[in-house]
């Protein structure tokens, strides 16, 4: 008695009737059911070769998404796929490089780095304030170049180091070098702005001093004339003496007393490191006034 006969099962062809088995499809391929030839079985998503033949894997960087001889397809520049793949999806976007996966890959632009494979949402990440970047397409945070010493201030994703300014207390050009404030002096903005002196009367010992209130003021009976003094010895003291001499010379004529002519001489000097001889002379009359009480001159 014969027994039934039973369909080869996809993946499978025969090419000869008979009780022979059914053939297996070369790796990497597929049949429909019943298929009766090895020409039936052709390569599965991902792979390519000639139909019964040998079916090779697509290489990363490349994907197939229908079974047949087709050739795999490249992905898209600056992205990469794994072995074997079936999608354009599978083409992601390589580090220092954006875009959704299986399109176009975008650049990092100057002044940000991405590190992983694949879409960012965000985008590219920032270099952070105090860095900057002045090239394009940058894989990692290291990339990011350091403000010069005492600088920085500078927004995020920088693209040149001028951004980079001079910090509180120090002064200099845009991009460095910076220099500290001297004793004396003080910066309190950023930026490439000079420092400025502490106002005559008051000293600062501070080196990089960044607010006018580390300016201190000379203590009582003490004085500064010059800006910019940087210790509390360059306060001189303060000496005034004042002699003042009156001469006033009466004239009396019959009882008549004319008061004219005074002089005022006033001398007044300062010890500020030398002495300053001040004389003022003043000139004025006063009053005239006669009164005459004889009946005869």
């Amino acid at each position: 008695m014969q027994g039934a006969c039973t369909q080869c099962v996809a993946g499978k062809y025969k090419v000869l009737a008979g009780s022979a088995a059914c053939d297996a499809c070369p790796a990497n391929s597929e049949s429909p059911m019943q298929s009766v030839a090895l020409t039936n079985c052709t390569c599965v998503a991902g792979t390519t070769g000639l139909n019964g033949g040998t079916c090779s894997q697509c290489a990363a960087g490349t994907h197939k998404a229908a079974p047949g001889t087709a050739v795999c397809d490249t992905c898209p520049a600056n992205s990469n796929s794994p072995l074997q793949s079936t999608a354009s999806t599978a083409c992601k976007c390589i580090a220092g490089y954006n875009g959704p996966d299986g399109s176009d890959c975008k650049t990092c632009a100057t002044g940000k780095y991405k590190v992983n494979t694949g879409y960012s949402a965000t985008d590219c990440d920032d270099c952070e304030s105090g860095k900057f970047l002045n090239t394009s397409g940058n894989d990692d945070e290291t990339d990011c170049l350091t403000c010069p010493i005492n600088s920085g201030n500078n927004p995020a994703a920088s693209t040149a180091e001028s951004e980079c300014t001079c910090d509180l207390g120090y002064h200099g050009p845009d991009g460095g070098p910076c220099t500290i404030c001297v004793a004396g002096r003080y910066k309190d903005a950023t930026g490439s702005g000079t420092c400025t002196n502490c106002v005559a009367g008051k000293y600062s010992s501070v080196l990089g001093a960044t607010h006018a209130g580390t300016c201190i003021a000379c203590e009582a009976g003490k004085h500064l004339q010059t800006p910019g003094n940087d210790d509390a010895s360059d306060c001189v003291s303060t000496h005034i003496h004042i002699h003042a001499h009156t001469h006033i010379n009466c004239i009396q004529l019959a009882c008549a007393c004319v008061c004219m002519h005074i002089f005022v001489y006033t001398y007044t000097y300062v010890y500020m490191n030398m002495y300053l001889y001040v004389r003022i002379y003043v000139f004025r009359t006063f009053f005239l006034n006669r009164s005459i009480y004889m009946s005869h001159i």
